[in-house]
This record gives C-alpha cells, structure tokens and sequence, in this order.
C-alpha cells in the first residue's frame, strides 16, 4: 500500500468539522483543529485544579487524515491531543484508525480502533463547527473520562434501511476491547482522589475484557426529527490499586509510654475493584425545525462491583495481614438535559440547556450519603446553561458560555482536596476553535 494511504489510514481518525474545507494530498483528505479555551469558576475549582483563579490549561488539538482504496473501502486515522488541568497534557494520542467496508446499504464493516458511539454527539464531540455548546452536557458527555470512553478496539458493522415514506433506520453494532492505561487520565484520577479514604500510590492492573454496544438510529417521517437508542455493555472490569499509610506502632505488645515507644511503621494498603456488571443506556431525541434545534436525553446506568481491600504490615503486635471483600449491589445512576439552540444568521447563534445527573436513583437528595458521613450535594448536580456562538467565518468560532449550578456530583476532590465542596456555584468559558 502507497504511503499516503498508511498515513490517511492512521490519522483519520481525529474529529474535524465536515463543513470546513480540508486540504487535498491526491486523494487523502486532511483535516485538523485547534480549540483554546478559557475557564473560571466560583467557590470551587472544576475541571482543572486552578480554575478559580481563571486557566487557559483547556484545549484540544487534533489532525486526521482519509482516502479510499477503493471503490468500497475507506480508512483512516486522527491524532489528538488534549490538556485539561491534571489530564492529558498534551500527550499525542492515536485517537481512532480503521478500515471501512461496505458491501450495500444495509450492511458494512469496521475494523480497527472504532469510535465510541452513545448519544447525539458523541461521534462528533470533536467538531466545534457541528455543535453550538461549548460544553457538551456532562450529565451525557463525561470531559474527564475522554480517554477511556472514547474508543476501543474491536470491530462494528453498521447499515441503513430506507422505509420509504416510514423514515429511516440505521444501526451500529459493535464489539471490542477497551484500553485502560495504567498512566492515563484515569490513574491520575485515582491518584489524587481518596478510594476508601487512602490515596492511590500506584496502578498495578487496570484492564477490561471486552465491550459492546448497539446504537440505533430512526429519523421519522416528520421532517428534522429522529431518535436514537444506544446500549453498551463493559465486561469484567479490573482495578488493582495500592497506597502506603504509615501508623503509630508500639515497640512492645503494651501500651506506649516513655520505656515503649511507638514508631511509624509503613502499611501497606491493596483495594481490588472488580466489576460484575457495568451497562449503561442513553436515550435521545432531535428535532430540527427552521432555525431552531432542540436536543432532549436521558441516560441511566446500572453497576455492580465487589471491592477487596488487603491491609499487610505490622497490625496490632503481630505483623499479620487481613483481607476484606464487600459484595456489592446492584446501584443505577441517570441523568439527562434539554437544551435547545437557535441560529439567528450565518454569523450568530444562541442557546442553552438545563442537565441534571444523580449518583443513585434511589437517593436522589443525597440523604444516604450525608447518614454515611459524606456530603449530600454530592448525589446530585443541577446545571442551567446558556452559549452565544460567534461564526468568524467558516474556519474560527468564538464561544461563550456561561453555567449556574446546584449540586456537587461529578465533581473531583482532586481539584480542591482540603476543602468541601459548595452546593451553589458557577463557571465561565470562552473558548476559540479553529478548523480546516
């Protein structure tokens, strides 16, 4: 194979906005963005670890590249980097890179390192140009979990089905093997966030089996409505995570006092997170009507984890170690949004959204929670959000977008640990994409 097809089919896979012009090497596409955004917040710090004091550490880069090979096959691959606070910092990652068969309307074949599908952006998150919001929804659009979410390895088939006058249906299906790098975004997480109240040291295993999905698409008879059903399913699951503590000993199997004195021995601390069961199903809606859109949400998830924790060292006199296994039960979390945007012109565009997620359906105030010694604001985030988009032309945007919320889920102690969060706070982005 020519070389501009291993590099098209390697770097395709980087979101770039289908409606801005790409430069053109033969017959390999080329597209690419830049996005810098700009965040402050109130009373706590979200996103990154300085965003009270205002941060300019949030932004994407991305590069793709595309040709066919033929006349029914395609690749491609996209390149990306990100820096967000803690995460990221602009590591060049290989972000998505496959082949694409398709053999008629109604089936296809992908293989390689697929895109993640789940909701009405999630395959165009990346593209500025083809969304108004500045922040996609978190309640749908998790911003700290990209690495992980985002794609996996494996292979999807897909297909269209063209009712006539009944509208159209498309589905993907898709299954594979999703990476969890023991250095990534999801390790500094942990790292710098208490799990069952010690800090994580290192990452000795992190690995999933395998996953799949199913994502359907109808778009109605009604002109600019459709809806969407996705369903993915995370098998076996597997954290392995240690901490060292270090505590009081006596010398001695007495009490301490001036002829026995204790001394700092370390702990060694093992928490293994294993799952059972990780689904998650999104449902959503579009409507497309003059120049307004309005998108509607609802995701609900359902998880089940067993937690091993092994403490080795010096416990009592003895020198012993202990394990304990909590069994867990089966807990469901959901969420959801509307928000609706209206382009008055080529130039302006304005909207807003109201999302709201919750750590467990049965205890949507975050009562349990505070009875277990947590913060009830915790359960539960509220979040009204309004965005006025400026076009500059059809390469630069200028986005501004302000949020007011009530609530605390979803937010990272990592960001502010020696401190509680608050339940009313607010946030400000503006952020400048460019496209080509």
């Amino acid at each position: 194979m020519q070389l501009r097809y291993i590099v098209a089919g390697t770097l395709a896979a980087l979101g770039l906005a289908p409606m801005a012009q790409a430069f053109d090497l033969g017959n390999v596409d080329i597209h690419g963005f830049v996005s810098q955004s700009y965040l402050n917040s109130t009373d706590q710090n979200y996103l990154t670890p300085d965003s009270q004091d205002g941060t300019m550490e949030l932004n994407e880069i991305g590069i793709n590249f595309g040709t066919d090979v033929a006349d029914n096959i395609r690749v491609g691959i996209q390149l990306f980097a990100r820096d967000q606070g803690k995460f990221g910092n602009n590591q060049v990652t290989l972000d998505w890179a496959y082949g694409d068969w398709t053999m008629n309307d109604y089936f296809g074949l992908r293989i390689g390192r697929m895109i993640s599908t789940g909701g009405l952006y999630s395959e165009i998150k990346d593209y500025d140009f083809l969304r108004s919001y500045a922040l996609l929804p978190q309640s749908i659009y998790n911003a700290d979990f990209r690495e992980i979410s985002s794609s996996y390895n494996g292979a999807e088939a897909y297909g269209v089905f063209d009712f006539d006058g009944a509208g159209i249906l498309s589905y993907t299906v898709g299954a594979g093997a999703s990476s969890v790098p023991r250095d990534g975004d999801l390790a500094t997480f942990l790292q710098n966030t208490p799990v069952n109240g010690n800090y994580v040291d290192t990452i000795n295993d992190a690995k999933v089996d395998w996953v799949g999905s199913l994502n359907i698409v109808y778009e109605t008879p009604v002109d600019g409505l459709k809806f969407l059903m996705n369903f993915n399913h995370v098998h076996g699951m597997v954290l392995d995570m240690s901490s060292t503590e270090y505590a009081l000993i006596p010398a001695n199997p007495m009490p301490p006092g001036p002829t026995n004195p204790a001394f700092n021995y370390p702990v060694n601390i093992d928490v293994l997170f294993e799952t059972e069961r990780l689904d998650t199903l999104i449902l959503s809606s579009q409507y497309l009507y003059e120049s307004w859109t309005f998108d509607l949400e609802y995701t609900r998830s359902w998880q089940r984890a067993n937690v091993t924790t092994t403490i080795q060292g010096p416990l009592s006199f003895t020198g012993t170690s202990m394990s304990i296994t909590e069994e867990g039960e089966t807990t469901s979390s959901d969420g959801g949004y509307l928000g609706t945007t209206y382009r008055m012109d080529d130039s302006w565009v304005f909207g807003g959204y109201f999302s709201a997620k919750f750590a467990d359906t049965s205890d949507r105030d975050g009562q349990e929670i505070e009875d277990n010694g947590g913060q009830a604001i915790t359960g539960y985030s509220y979040d009204f959000a309004g965005v006025v988009r400026y076009d500059i032309n059809e390469y630069w945007l200028v986005k501004a977008e302000a949020h007011y919320v009530n609530g605390a889920y979803g937010l990272s102690t990592y960001n502010d640990p020696s401190e509680e969060l608050e339940k009313s706070w607010s946030y400000f982005i503006l952020r400048s994409s460019f496209n080509f």
